[in-house]
């Protein structure tokens, strides 16, 4: 009887494609972000379409934001990022717990502000463009056929020579966070 009832809680249903609504937090990987502007909340929308035998293409965009204040002056950092994850879910969906690897390409927007709020992404602070490398490492639980809760972290990695007087920076860093997996 306990058999049986764990056999029926790992069973989950296939599915094509999903769409994800997660938010977590960013933290910058070079140290020298870290000390002008913190870290924060990032939030993304990803579309994954997996083939049955756990081999997949993940679309995002994110939206990160984090601020500190450094020397009495209130630094902020925004990026939009957009990439391509190409991802393994090596048990296919066979139970309700999957875990899944990513690997691919991102491209990241970056605005930096200097003691000033920002109205647009474009305004108010100095621009910035990356093209960089994401890993990633997530853990689905299904709840029903459709519907799953969804736990990841990325890391990801691009250097560019900054408009701003830092120099060339690492604007990568590790993304986590919870989310929602709607499947159809």
């Amino acid at each position: 009887m306990v058999n049986l009832f764990f056999i029926g809680l790992l069973n989950a249903g296939e599915c094509a494609d999903s769409i994800v609504v997660r938010l977590g937090f960013f933290d910058n990987s070079d140290p020298r972000i870290e000390k002008y502007y913190g870290y924060g909340p990032v939030g993304s929308l990803e579309y994954e379409w997996e083939h049955h035998s756990g081999c997949g293409v993940k679309i995002f965009a994110a939206l990160g934001y984090s601020t500190e204040t450094y020397e009495g002056m209130e630094q902020s950092l925004t990026r939009v990022i957009t990439g391509v994850l190409f991802t393994y879910h090596p048990l296919a969906h066979e139970y309700r717990l999957d875990p899944y690897l990513g690997f691919g390409y991102f491209f990241i927007y970056i605005n930096e502000n200097a003691d000033q709020d920002f109205e647009e992404f474009s305004e108010g602070g100095f621009v910035s463009n990356a093209v960089g490398y994401a890993m990633e490492f997530g853990l689905d639980y299904s709840l029903t056929k459709h519907l799953c809760v969804s736990w990841q972290t990325q890391y990801s990695v691009s250097k560019v020579v900054s408009t701003y007087s830092l120099g060339d920076l690492d604007y990568g860093g590790f993304s986590s966070g919870m989310g929602i997996r709607f499947r159809f």
